[in-house]
């Protein structure tokens, strides 16, 4: 297997570099990271070999990147909501552009589309791939425009096949610190905080699995040869936030948390999506806890701070 990973110095990157097959043959690109080349040497990832390229850039892509692949996974793209509506130029050229400048300079087999959950913007409750989509979020909106360029990708032979996922999102080692299971597991775990602020009413949705079981779920689809589909990525047990806050807090012993609402939150989530679709074309289910999981991520942080 010749794999194309980009935008692999950031957290599902790095640790997908993890638990990829040492006899797989992997180009790992990477832009502005400083200690993704360490990172690949410390742990002793002899089967990648690390690109560094400004995706955003056509020529620059073809020249850094021009190889013919068994499979991308395309993972480059923007990871701060904020930004999104902020400055969704920006947006538009990280999520969409970087994608088309890959798929352009190379020839590959199988693209696999890191898409997102928030392409279901606007909906309520139980969502699919078979439900109508009009986002409003910039985020939400230039990842379905990418989603419609993989299936032009496809019709114009530039592909063979494809699979995109939408992922509801991960936690874990190697996360930003400004990640929402950080920030909670930093105050209630090592600084023991009495209190948490929280964006917005904190009624709104989140769904994310223990990076380990992302990782295994997007393996899982390499394995197999499913492919020209559309499929929810999700633990398929959403929480809000306020409830998120207190289970954490009470793992912790932290019985007595006040939790301060402020502000609106970037973008608001009413909807969740089922995992049934990832098992029943993949074999694919989510294993880790939830209580399992924090207290990895707190060990893993504990250990960082030391």
């Amino acid at each position: 297997m010749k794999l194309l990973l980009t935008g692999a110095s950031g957290f599902i990157g790095r640790n997908l570099l993890l638990k990829i097959p040492k006899e797989w043959d992997v180009i790992a690109t990477y832009h502005e990271s400083r200690d993704f080349t360490h990172f690949v040497t410390e742990k002793a990832l002899n089967n990648v070999r690390e690109v560094q390229v400004d995706l955003q850039n056509e020529s620059e892509t073809r020249r850094k990147l021009r190889e013919s692949f068994d499979c991308t996974i395309h993972l480059a793209a923007n990871t701060d909501m904020a930004l999104s509506s902020r400055n969704p130029q920006t947006d538009l050229l990280l999520n969409v552009m970087t994608l088309l400048n890959t798929v352009k300079a190379t020839k590959t087999k199988d693209l696999i589309f890191m898409s997102s959950g928030a392409v279901y913007d606007g909906c309520k409750g139980l969502v699919s791939p078979n439900v109508s989509l009009n986002p409003s979020f910039p985020y939400a909106i230039s990842k379905l425009i990418c989603e419609h360029y993989v299936s032009f990708f496809k019709k114009k032979g530039l592909i063979d096949r494809y699979v995109i996922l939408r992922f509801f999102g991960a936690y874990g080692p190697y996360e930003a610190p400004t990640k929402f299971f950080s920030k909670l597991v930093k105050a209630f775990y090592l600084e023991k905080s009495p209190e948490f602020v929280v964006i917005g009413d904190g009624n709104n949705l989140i769904d994310a699995m223990y990076i380990e079981d992302a990782t295994e779920g997007i393996l899982s689809v390499l394995r197999s040869d499913v492919r020209d589909v559309t499929v929810d990525f999700t633990s398929g047990k959403p929480l809000t936030i306020n409830e998120l806050v207190g289970k954490i807090a009470k793992m912790f012993g932290q019985k007595k948390v006040k939790v301060r609402h402020k502000g609106q939150p970037v973008e608001y989530n009413n909807f969740y999506a089922s995992g049934k679709h990832m098992e029943t074309l993949y074999g694919f289910k989510p294993t880790t806890p939830l209580e399992v999981g924090i207290w990895k991520l707190a060990k893993w942080l504990e250990k960082k701070h030391a």
